[in-house]
């Protein structure tokens, strides 16, 4: 079971990187997550913040898909999961806009 302390340091975590980015003038995406696996699945609390400018984020997202696959296959798997029916400069998610 995923334990309050464990929670609290997603949100804590998430809330220092949004605040050293707005201090220093950076752009951000940054996905955290706490899981633990069960026989029945798995439970997980998720984080995430974006911050600045979208075209600087772009920018870091497709630099770093470029110097690691695995980036790639984490961002088409999550894509996936996340039900998008159409992945292109106009993203479609597939329970509507």
């Amino acid at each position: 079971m995923i334990t309050e302390k464990q929670k609290e340091a997603v949100m804590e975590l998430c809330r220092y990187v949004e605040n050293f980015c707005k201090e220093n003038g950076l752009s951000a995406f940054m996905s955290v997550a706490a899981s633990e696996e069960h026989p029945d699945g798995l439970e997980q609390v998720a984080g995430s913040i974006v911050t600045g400018k979208g075209d600087h984020v772009m920018g870091s997202i497709s630099g770093t898909v470029k110097a690691d696959k695995r980036v790639c296959m984490l961002l088409s798997m999550a894509l996936m999961q996340a039900q998008v029916k159409k992945a292109d400069i106009n993203v479609i998610p597939s329970w509507g806009i």
